[in-house]
């Protein structure tokens, strides 16, 4: 396995044994998001890990001192299905461009229950510098403002440049009733003048049935997803039945992708972008947790736009 060195903390060097090299942009890595857990590392290395994290929350606010626009108000509602062969979904976007609602079959609501978190980051692994909105968690403050570039019953499209003028990050929330689920494309642009290395990740706080069993799911990935779920809890017709959200990336991966992997967080936010592993801790059963999927996005050149896409379905 190659791996290209960057000039990078250490915090998030551990990060890069989550992806393995690829021979193109259809290739994905192995889903093994951490070479050595925390659990695993000694006291020195831990504390070199924490002084790595340090210096990049300089410059990507927490929950406390993040940006005053953090909202979880339904701006965009869309609802399809569940009166015909298609399946019931209704979801609802905030300005920002997070979903906040996640309703489906009819009556069973995954993400606006608990911690009303979902959102995108991105890590300027080039720069060391971390950009997020994860709604309730807490959003980063070097965000401007999001603008509306379109919306029609089936889609909303939101732009929102970093307070830099580093990246421009597009994201447009496609209705697809057919399927019953919910796609995300997320183009982002290389504003600035050099090439670049970036993370670019997707990540919900799901609580699956209305928050039932208080919050507390299974979770787990792969390459290609991450999900959440409550179990059956049992055969018979009177048990309780189990519902999930599938949170996947959708072909083709970006440009320069040279990794992906979903999985789930012992943390219900907010997530540092540049050290999106931290609360991994393998297969997660019966824990109030988070859902994640990342993308290892290498060489965006000027004015490059790459693009990933996600989708958002239960199960």
């Amino acid at each position: 396995m190659e791996v290209s060195i960057w000039t990078f903390s250490l915090a998030c060097v551990a990060l890069l044994s989550l992806f393995a090299s690829s021979s193109g942009a259809q290739s994905q890595s192995s889903a093994v998001p951490l070479g050595r857990q925390r659990a695993e590392m000694t006291p020195e290395e831990l504390q070199e890990s924490a002084a790595g994290v340090g210096d990049l929350e300089q410059n990507a606010t927490n929950n406390s001192g993040g940006s005053s626009d953090v909202t979880t108000t339904c701006e965009y509602t869309f609802t399809s299905g569940g009166t015909g062969v298609d399946p019931y979904l209704q979801y609802c976007v905030t300005v920002n461009g997070n979903i906040v609602e996640f309703e489906s079959p009819k009556g069973i609501e995954s993400i606006r229950e608990g911690i009303i978190g979902e959102g995108y980051g991105v890590c300027d692994v080039t720069k060391g510098v971390g950009y997020y909105d994860w709604a309730e968690p807490g959003a980063s403050s070097n965000w401007n403002a999001p603008t509306t570039l379109s919306h029609t019953a089936t889609e909303v499209k939101i732009e929102r440049t970093t307070g830099d003028g580093a990246w421009t990050l597009t994201q447009t929330i496609t209705q697809n009733a057919a399927g019953g689920y919910t796609r995300i494309a997320m183009a982002l642009k290389n504003d600035s003048s050099v090439t670049k290395n970036v993370y670019l990740m997707r990540w919900a706080s799901i609580n699956p049935d209305n928050n039932a069993n208080g919050g507390k799911s299974n979770l787990d990935g792969t390459i290609s997803s991450g999900w959440s779920y409550i179990p059956n809890s049992g055969a018979s017709v009177t048990a309780n039945k189990g519902y999930g959200v599938l949170l996947q990336t959708v072909l083709p991966l970006p440009k320069g992708t040279t990794g992906t992997s979903g999985f789930g967080l012992a943390t219900l936010g907010p997530v540092n972008p540049c050290d999106p592993t931290a609360d991994f801790d393998g297969t997660l059963n019966d824990f109030d947790g988070s859902v994640i999927f990342l993308y290892e996005i290498d060489g965006i050149t000027k004015n490059e736009t790459v693009t990933a896409n996600v989708k958002y379905t239960a199960f």
